[in-house]
């Protein structure tokens, strides 16, 4: 059960910090499809993709947060406290809400309804 609850916890958390990290929109590469590169900036008349370097960004982030997640949850001895379970469940459903609201703002808002 212990490596069961580990791996929970780790995975809860990669969520909460990729729904953070993307939400938050730091720099990332973004794609020129017309001149066929990636770069970090941001060129006026110009058509590019950011959501790929954003997902690649907030992956890496997520990933990094369940591998370390796991790497300290190992050393621990016992079953995790029921709150922190459930505390770390809801905190990942109510991030996965909240990037979902966000994203769909961001398509209407600035696509069209």
């Amino acid at each position: 059960m212990r490596r069961t609850q580990n791996m929970i916890l780790a995975l809860n958390l990669g969520v909460i910090l990729f729904a953070l990290i993307y939400g938050a929109a730091p720099p990332a590469p973004r794609y020129y499809p017309l001149e066929r590169e990636w770069s970090m900036e941001v060129r006026q008349g110009s058509p590019s993709m950011g959501w790929y370097g954003r997902c690649a960004l907030s992956a890496g982030a997520g990933l990094a947060a369940y591998l370390m997640t796991l790497a300290f949850a190992s050393r621990r001895t016992g079953d995790l406290p029921a709150w922190l379970r459930r505390g770390a469940t809801a905190g990942a459903l109510f991030s996965l809400i909240l990037l979902g609201a966000y994203l769909m703002h961001h398509e209407l808002s600035r696509w069209g309804s």
